[in-house]
């Protein structure tokens, strides 16, 4: 049996509209032997029918009992995944014919466990990078204190959360890595951020190969009651799991993400607290976290605004 290079994985809830551009542009990849699978995480529309009427081998179609969340479906077609490397492609996104093929050669060049380029944040007719910058081919080593440090809520870090990384099949598997199907919302992030505390070796290279769509109706577009705080949660597991493992300055970034997500978290209920003119429960959200108050400082309409923008940045649109 041949040796593949690349499992790519899709996870779809729902996404018969846009699904068959997802597939056509990794059926497209050149240079690299692939599987593409998909995870239908029990989708209501006519998600199997577009996948299944994909005429090519290479396409693997497994549909979930029950819907699960993207972390729950992409978790599902890591298990199932014989490349040596495993790329994510969320179901409404497309890949450059050369991505894979580009990101494959330079983890092996590199030893490397994780590889990203940048991306091409899709709105409509406006296509930007999500990290300005030269398109030279450079490579740069990400860290954990890079993660966290560049995610801060209301900050103007890189946020390389946003990123689509290909990951080493191998380090996956022997770490026994899982998504965390708690988050509907940045579990890409804590995903990677695990596996640099288990030692991965990340690269990312001055290329971009991946256009990311920002849908309105994604879950990454709305805030759903809740989602901050589980962020916030996943950040504590993780500060109980890895603490002793992580630098000074590691552990300082992390801290201070904490930090930022409890704020904001803090800043959602309060705004939730003056929709329902509820003084005297935002009074109480007021004294109990008095530094969410800071970010009242920007108009609120801006702030939420740039809030969303965040969220639109934590992947989970399916």
């Amino acid at each position: 049996m041949q040796q593949l290079d690349c499992s790519v994985v899709i996870a779809a809830w729902n996404a018969q509209a846009f699904l068959t551009k997802a597939l056509s542009s990794a059926v497209a990849q050149s240079g690299v032997a692939l599987e593409v699978i998909v995870v239908d995480d029990a989708s209501t529309d006519d998600t199997a029918q577009v996948a299944q009427g994909f005429d090519d081998p290479r396409i693997i179609y497994i549909r979930r009992p029950a819907n699960g969340g993207p972390a729950a479906a992409r978790n599902e077609g890591f298990r199932q995944a014989r490349g040596r490397w495993i790329a994510v492609l969320d179901a409404d996104d497309e890949m450059a014919p050369d991505r894979v093929a580009k990101l494959v050669a330079v983890g092996d060049a590199n030893r490397a466990d994780i590889v990203a380029d940048n991306v091409w944040a899709c709105d409509g007719a406006d296509r930007r990078l999500h990290i300005e910058e030269q398109l030279d081919g450079r490579l740069t080593r990400l860290t954990i204190e890079d993660m966290f440090s560049q995610a801060m809520i209301f900050g103007n870090g890189l946020e390389y959360g946003y990123l689509k990384p290909i990951f080493r099949r191998d380090f996956i598997k022997n770490h026994e890595v899982l998504y965390d199907e708690t988050l509907k919302i940045g579990e890409d992030f804590i995903f990677v951020a695990e596996c640099l505390a288990l030692g991965a070796n990340y690269i990312r290279i001055a290329s971009a190969g991946y256009d990311y769509t920002r849908r309105p109706g994604s879950i990454s577009h709305r805030l759903v009651p809740g989602q901050v705080e589980a962020m916030a949660e996943a950040d504590r597991r993780f500060l109980q799991r890895f603490a002793t493992r992580l630098s000074p300055d590691e552990l300082s970034a992390v801290t201070e993400h904490l930090a930022s997500l409890a704020d904001a978290a803090s800043f959602t209920r309060m705004i939730d607290r003056l929709k329902r003119r509820d003084l005297r429960a935002f009074g109480q959200e007021a004294i109990a976290h008095p530094a969410a108050l800071r970010h009242f400082r920007m108009p609120v309409e801006a702030r939420w605004r740039s809030f969303r923008g965040w969220l639109s940045g934590r992947n989970a649109k399916v």
